[in-house]
């Protein structure tokens, strides 16, 4: 069978995806639509190859630095070393092995493909962004209308991050992603975008935001949530394609607040602790190469953007205001 190929530009940074089988190609290209790109891969491509197989290779004699559950609830453990990663998702039905910073290859069982989908594709994209100068966040990111300029609304998986984002995108900013955005250090600043995916709207912030309106009750998941395409919703929020904008600002999202809405200036190691636990790995030996990137690419970025904490209160109409003023003052950042 001749071998199919995937081209695949991330605002720069390149993926040329090669299988054996059409239907991973097709499938991939669903999940991307926006980033397929035709004709001759970029300059520098990150590749990736997928081989369907009948045994997985062994385990690594690497050290294991981390295992769990993945967002999508996927187990998986990590393997590395300074140079190789190795993940494994659902008990070896998918392997990827990611060779230094230039290429993967997938190995995947008959019954891999979903798994593979829902979990290992992420630290695959992750890899052509940091092989592309880029680098990815477990954050919302927003523009605001009247400037032009990005927001990350960053916490931990819980922390409310979709619903401050479509309160925020609901009046005054556009929304690219409410989960997965992208950070792009340049000289003459920081650049941020998303990576656009459905929404995952819990029950309880569909109570809170009522201007969403009614949603089927048979598609809620074990977890009390279901997802909203972008598209479904563009007529009720503002949503973006994926642009890199100038970031403004960075806002960590706090526990709630029952005396109203506290947007106070963040210190930079607080703020630095919050993303490093949230993004960057760490073995009993310590840091990666890559990981220790990772770490000091974040620390610039708080040094030379502002950043907030949230502690939100019941009245999320006033939040956007909110939010805008302080953009426009450039406050931030406390000693």
């Amino acid at each position: 069978m001749p071998e199919q190929t995937l081209h695949l530009d991330f605002q720069g940074a390149g993926l040329l995806v090669s299988a054996g089988d059409r239907a991973w190609i097709d499938a991939i290209a669903a999940m991307y639509p926006g980033f397929v790109a035709d004709g001759a891969p970029l300059l520098d491509a990150f590749r990736l190859d997928i081989i369907e197989a009948d045994v997985l290779p062994p385990d690594p004699d690497l050290p294991l630095t981390w295992a769990g559950l993945n967002t999508s609830g996927v187990p998986c453990r990590i393997f590395e070393s300074e140079t190789e990663q190795f993940f494994v998702a659902e008990d070896k039905v998918v392997k990827i092995e990611l060779h230094g910073s230039g290429a993967a290859t997938v190995f995947v069982l008959p019954e891999g493909r979903n798994a593979f989908l829902s979990s290992i594709v992420i630290p695959v994209v992750e890899s052509a962004l940091f092989h592309g100068g880029q680098y990815l966040l477990h954050a919302a990111c927003l523009v605001e209308e009247a400037s032009g300029r990005a927001v990350l609304v960053c916490a931990p998986s819980g922390y409310g991050k979709t619903t401050t984002a479509m309160t925020l995108a609901h009046e005054g900013f556009s929304l690219m992603t409410d989960d997965v955005a992208v950070v792009v250090p340049k000289p003459e600043g920081v650049l941020a975008w998303g990576v656009p995916r459905s929404l995952k709207v819990h029950r309880r912030t569909a109570e809170l935001l009522s201007w969403i309106g009614p949603l089927p009750d048979d598609r809620w998941d074990e977890n009390g949530e279901q997802g909203i395409a972008l598209e479904k919703i563009a007529d009720r929020i503002g949503v973006m394609p994926p642009e890199a904008r100038p970031l403004a600002a960075i806002i960590i999202l706090g526990s709630r607040s029952p005396a109203g809405h506290v947007l106070e200036p963040a210190s930079r190691p607080e703020v630095l602790a919050v993303l490093a636990h949230d993004n960057v790995a760490a073995r009993a030996a310590g840091m990666t190469a890559k990981a220790l990137d990772r770490f000091m690419t974040f620390a610039d970025m708080i040094q030379r953007t502002p950043a907030f904490t949230l502690h939100a209160g019941e009245d999320l109409a006033s939040l956007p205001g909110m939010v805008t003023r302080a953009m426009k003052d450039g406050a931030g950042n406390a000693p």
